[in-house]
């Protein structure tokens, strides 16, 4: 959660901001057309039609598809595991793994979450 208070790091700048298909309907389509992480780009274009370029909304965004992630986790640990308590436990450490940080606190982290998604 203190990640939401974050800003723009690093590749962000490049990747997001700078980045002329986050914000242009015609570079998007260029993008998408190339073929080059075509989620990845639709993704941080509808965070841009939501937030514009408040970085709390794409980190929003970026914290809402790990807990998403948790809860598949979750649903896959239920269907091997016999007690709510391992599922539980199996969930808490997949959402608290500390390398998992990098991509839900850094924007251009997302490609992680979208592909573990």
């Amino acid at each position: 959660m203190p990640g939401l208070g974050g800003q723009f790091h690093y590749d962000d700048l490049a990747n997001v901001v700078m980045d002329p298909a986050t914000s242009d309907p015609a570079a998007l389509a260029g993008r998408l057309a190339s073929g080059f992480r075509p989620l990845l780009r639709l993704s941080y274009a509808a965070d841009h039609q939501l937030w514009g370029f408040a970085p709390a909304g794409f980190l929003a965004t970026n914290l809402a598809l790990h807990a998403l992630t948790v809860f598949g986790v979750a649903a896959l640990a239920r269907q091997r595991l016999r007690s709510e308590t391992s599922v539980a436990l199996a969930a808490a450490v997949f959402a608290l793994q500390p390398a998992h940080a990098a991509a839900v606190a850094w924007t251009s982290g997302r490609s992680t979450l979208l592909a573990t998604f």
